[in-house]
């Protein structure tokens, strides 16, 4: 399996295949990553599609598409790994836009102090997977307990605090709490909801 992979023409970055749930982030993929990557292979990918010709056509910022940390797996269990791949990136690409991909599913202890290193580190956009708009229904669906969903809730609102921009999507098969979702995430301070499919990876 690969690194990196597209979605849309946006390049997606894997760190960890470890998922805090037993259901699928943004992709589906019959390969695995079998180790936690280090900060230097994150970067080396990342690199090599840029070296590649990837976004060689945007002329201005406004026109870049960024990229995407997380998919087949959940970037915030790997929180170090993912600050200081996120902080060299920004180095060099100062300009392009950052996102993460999460459950969002983040200790309470930790959740202020992580919302604040991920708008240093230089990430612009959280993406959090919202598939429910109560704790009955998200506990049913990703088979947790509920304060779980109370936890992103709450997670939520610290990163809008933090000045992330938050967006929050569900799956196409699960589109049919999608109002409540969204009425739920633009009260707690997100952008944007959307229905999204998952990606298939599978030809990595």
């Amino acid at each position: 399996m690969t690194v990196t992979w597209f979605n849309q023409g946006v390049l997606h970055v894997e760190i960890t295949a470890q998922l805090p749930v037993q259901h699928p982030l943004l992709a589906i993929s019959d390969a695995e990553l079998k180790d936690d990557l280090a900060v230097d292979q994150v970067l080396q990918a990342i690199e090599s599609n840029y070296q590649q010709g990837y976004e060689a056509s945007a002329s201005i910022e406004e026109e870049l598409n960024g990229i995407v940390f997380g998919g087949r797996g959940d970037p915030l269990l790997k929180p170090d790994v993912l600050l200081a791949a996120v902080e060299e990136f920004k180095l060099h690409r100062h300009g392009v836009p950052v996102a993460v991909a999460s459950f969002g599913l983040v200790g309470e202890p930790d959740m202020q102090s992580l919302a604040v290193s991920l708008a240093d580190a230089g990430v612009e956009t959280l993406q959090f997977f919202l598939p429910a708009g109560n704790p009955s229904a998200y506990a049913r669906l990703l088979q947790v307990e509920p304060a779980l969903f109370n936890r992103l809730c709450q997670f939520i609102e610290v990163c809008v605090a933090a000045n992330l921009r938050v967006e929050c999507f569900t799956h196409t098969d699960l589109q049919q709490s999608a109002g409540e979702c969204r009425a739920l995430a633009l009260a707690l301070g997100a952008v944007s909801f959307e229905v999204r499919e998952l990606a298939s990876t599978a030809q990595d």
